[in-house]
């Protein structure tokens, strides 16, 4: 070889070499912003479905730029139903466009990349006989590449504990006719990292989010009052039940105030107080009297940690407010009904002791007659006594005891209460003055008799 061709060679050598020197700092200037990229996005994570499609359109259209590409979508892999979809957003195409690839078909190309976890190019779809890469083609893709979404879960020390595909990304259309290299595939491949980094950990906070905001639903929709304390005397946690009830009502946050600021129930500052500093369960009773009387039955628990260390108290208030109605209601009606069945039984045990008494026939049979009627109307009475008793059930569901509405001759209860009352007594006399007759009544006749007999009692 001459001197001249040597030269000529050397000289092509020395272009090659700058040729692709260049074409090392623009790869190197695409890494770089490729780790810029996933650096700024890992910031500030999308913490909600908008946030998250906003995110992805930013970071899918600066994917296209960096490797000069018109398009870039992605498939997300639906685990309850073990099929990949496309998924907003789209970039540099109207997802309407691919509607007929909504569903990855199970023999389609992105199939295989997301199953095999192998990226694959694609550098002229005409050519391709996969039935997803023909619809793509028919919406104007001419070449594509595709890498799958693989997310690395890590340990506190960063070591991957687990590794799954969570999707494939693809962009497409080269610019300016060009074919997707090698290197194209590396660096989607960093950028799928970041992607998947970002989609997965978007997911499981906005789930997290959405959990935690169903519960914080529950918690404020629990008819209980809840109170929860650390260990400083500092609330956590307080519902709206507790905040009405012991805070006042009180308006804004006061989530890390002190408790002995924010409670201004002073019974309930004190069980708060004694649980928290002895860290021990209480249970005590408590009222208020504002915006109504109620009653709460309040319970203390020690919170811990996982290793069992306390770090709080929390308190539980149930409004008891009707049990203890109903309790009152029951220990009046048995006071009552104890109270009434003293009159039949007395009445009952005179005119029986009566009647043994008359050994001599000093009674007619008329006045028999008329003692025993008395004996069986007062039985009668007592029976309904005992019925009455008996039906306390209906007290604990909150029903009233419902009269036993009847018409009622008054003269009659009248004459039988006075009756009753002179066989008790000799030393007074029993008259009835009614001057015109009395029309019938709609009424307990019971009631009205025991009314009766306590007036003539009292008198």
């Amino acid at each position: 070889m001459s001197r001249d061709e040597l030269e000529r060679e050397l000289e092509n050598l020395r272009r090659r070499i700058a040729e692709l020197e260049e074409q090392r700092r623009q790869l190197e200037k695409q890494l770089a912003e490729a780790r810029e990229s996933q650096a700024a996005a890992a910031i500030v994570p999308p913490t909600t479905q908008e946030e998250l499609a906003q995110t992805l359109t930013r970071m899918f259209s600066r994917f296209a730029r960096l490797l000069q590409a018109d398009v870039c979508i992605f498939f997300v892999h639906r685990t309850d139903e073990d099929i990949l979809i496309l998924h907003p957003p789209t970039v540099g195409i109207d997802i309407i466009s691919l509607g007929a690839i909504g569903t990855v078909p199970r023999d389609g190309l992105i199939q295989h990349v997301f199953a095999q976890r192998v990226p694959v190019i694609v550098n002229d779809t005409r050519e391709s006989r996969y039935p997803d890469i023909r619809v793509m083609q028919e919406a104007g893709i001419r070449n594509i590449i595709m890498v799958p979404l693989m997310w690395d879960k890590r340990d506190e020390e960063q070591r991957v504990v687990e590794r799954r595909a969570i999707g494939v990304l693809a962009v497409a259309n080269k610019r300016r006719q060009l074919p997707f290299s090698e290197e194209d595939r590396r660096i989607l491949e960093i950028l799928a990292r970041q992607a998947a980094s970002v989609i997965a950990g978007a997911q499981i906070y906005i789930e997290l989010r959405e959990r935690t905001e169903q519960l914080e639903r529950a918690f404020e929709s629990v008819s209980a009052g809840v109170i929860l304390v650390n260990n400083n005397g500092k609330i956590s946690l307080v519902n709206k039940t507790a905040l009405q009830a012991f805070c006042g009502g009180t308006d804004g946050n006061i989530i890390g105030k002190p408790f002995t600021q924010v409670v201004t129930h002073d019974k309930v500052r004190s069980i708060l107080t004694t649980a928290l500093s002895e860290k021990t369960e209480l249970t005590d009773e408590v009222e208020i009297y504002e915006p109504e009387e109620r009653i709460y039955r309040v319970e203390t628990s020690v919170v811990r940690d996982e290793h069992g260390n306390p770090t709080g108290i929390v308190a539980l208030f149930s409004d008891i407010t009707e049990i203890r109605r109903l309790e009152r209601m029951k220990t009046e009606f048995v006071s009552a009904v104890s109270h009434e069945l003293r009159t039949p039984l007395t009445s009952i045990k005179g005119f029986i002791a009566t009647l043994l008494e008359d050994r001599e026939g000093y009674f007619d049979a008329e006045t028999r007659y008329e003692f025993y009627q008395i004996i069986d109307q007062e039985t009668d009475r007592l029976r309904r006594l005992i019925e009455d008793l008996l039906n306390l059930s209906r007290i604990e569901r909150g029903v009233a005891l419902q009269p036993h509405w009847q018409r009622v001759d008054l003269e009659k209860v009248i004459d039988r209460v006075l009756t009753i009352q002179r066989s008790y007594t000799d030393k007074h006399q029993l008259i009835a003055d009614i001057p015109e007759p009395l029309p019938p009544i709609v009424a307990d006749e019971d009631k009205i008799d025991s009314v009766l007999t306590n007036l003539v009692n009292n008198a």
